[in-house]
């Protein structure tokens, strides 16, 4: 088991919030500046009209890959929509490109509102602090992703026992 993050969406992503989604993940990738390549972790991070995909750069070969196709296609004969949501993962194992995906992540809840991809999480609140403050610095919003969408932080702020975050699924 590792550290993973979950995404629920429609099978088709709208055009216009996809490519304005793509473009605040681009930048927010390049300005974080971690090692990214494609799926497989090599060459360049794809930013496309029809995808973000991308994987890190690590020393013992890629994790797995983040990939957000903007139309979601069935991988095998029982993927299956869910009351028309269609799930997805990514175990990034807290690798150095886990802060890129957790962004995107934030970037496509902001671009598409809860009602249309909603997030979820082994991590905490306190986890996604990185990633909410470079969407805040890069793209002007972020900081406040998640308000109330989770129980509050524990008085004792060396505690690592938070519940997951939850976002848009209350």
């Amino acid at each position: 088991m590792g550290y993973t993050h979950y995404w629920e969406r429609p099978r088709i992503l709208t055009r216009p919030q996809f490519l304005a989604a793509i473009e605040d993940c681009r930048r927010l990738c390049d300005a974080l500046n971690i090692p990214l390549g494609d799926a497989e972790g090599n060459g360049q991070p794809v930013f496309t009209t029809t995808e973000i995909c991308f994987n890190g750069h690590v020393g013992n070969g890629p994790w797995e890959p983040f990939h957000v196709p903007r139309i979601r296609r069935p991988r095998y004969t029982r993927d299956q929509a869910v009351g028309g949501w269609w799930s997805n993962f990514c175990k990034t194992n807290h690798q150095p490109y886990d802060l890129c995906v957790q962004g995107c992540l934030i970037v496509l809840s902001h671009r598409f509102g809860n009602a249309r991809f909603r997030v979820s999480s082994d991590g905490t609140s306190r986890d996604w602090n990185d990633a909410r403050n470079a969407c805040q610095h890069v793209l002007g919003y972020g900081i406040d992703w998640g308000e109330g969408k989770w129980a509050p932080l524990p008085p004792n702020e060396g505690k690592t026992s938070d519940p997951p975050l939850h976002q848009g699924n209350g």
